[in-house]
């Protein structure tokens, strides 16, 4: 997992090639024309998609993760509560679901971090996270997930 800004992601440009080209994707300005369907759109032969989503955070959410890809998750605006354990830390709630990469897990352990406008946080496959939680001052999240082929 790791948690920047808008300010410093150009660093972690070289962990990889399609995760530069997520970063230049994201820098580039170009996702503010997604509409906020949540509907993946490919940015880079089948190795970078986006979506872009605005909703309400809930008072809690269920933990996931991803196998086939990475999630960098950017706050355009609002504020969210994101919550982060390794998945070894984690309980398997059901069945993997290849057609949607997701795997829902249960389990308290946990960092948490308070997600406002310009933090981007990545999630690799071992990563479980619960997006989505209300804080105090939770608004209305204006968000874009750029996925990363893992």
């Amino acid at each position: 997992m790791i948690l920047t800004n808008l300010e410093d992601v150009a660093r972690y440009k070289n962990i990889s090639d399609a995760i530069g080209k997520a970063i230049d994707y994201i820098e580039s300005g170009e996702w503010k024309k997604l509409p906020k369907d949540k509907k993946r759109y490919v940015i880079n032969e089948n190795k970078v998609e986006a979506m872009r989503m605005s909703y309400e955070p809930k008072e809690d959410n269920a933990w996931e993760n991803h196998i086939e890809w990475i999630d960098i998750q950017m706050i355009v605006s609002g504020e969210e509560k994101m919550l982060f354990a390794p998945i070894y830390n984690l309980e398997k709630d059901g069945e993997y679901l290849t057609e949607k990469d997701f795997q829902k897990w249960n389990g308290n352990l946990s960092q948490t971090f308070i997600a406002k406008e310009g933090d981007l946080l990545f999630f690799f496959p071992e990563d479980g996270h619960k997006p989505g939680v209300k804080t105090e001052n939770s608004s209305t999240v204006d968000k874009v997930v750029v996925k990363v082929k893992a």
